[in-house]
């Protein structure tokens, strides 16, 4: 991960050679997962507010890490 202003950003890429940009901005909770796949921008963003984060973290990241576009 690498931390920039109220964020944190990760590259991943999957079996089938799909690159995952994965953002994290702190306040409020947003997690965000992009890929482009065939020229097209695909996203999936999960967020919740200060007080539900600590109770909805879990699940929201779960929710972020199944995002999958297939090649």
């Amino acid at each position: 991960w690498t931390t920039r202003t109220n964020a944190i950003v990760n590259v991943c890429v999957d079996e089938n050679g799909v690159d995952y940009y994965l953002y994290e901005l702190v306040s409020p909770h947003n997690l965000i997962s992009a890929c482009i796949v065939e020229g097209e921008l695909y996203l999936m963003v999960a967020s919740c507010g200060a007080r539900s984060w600590k109770s909805a973290e879990g699940d929201l990241r779960s929710i972020v890490d199944s995002f999958k576009v297939p090649p």
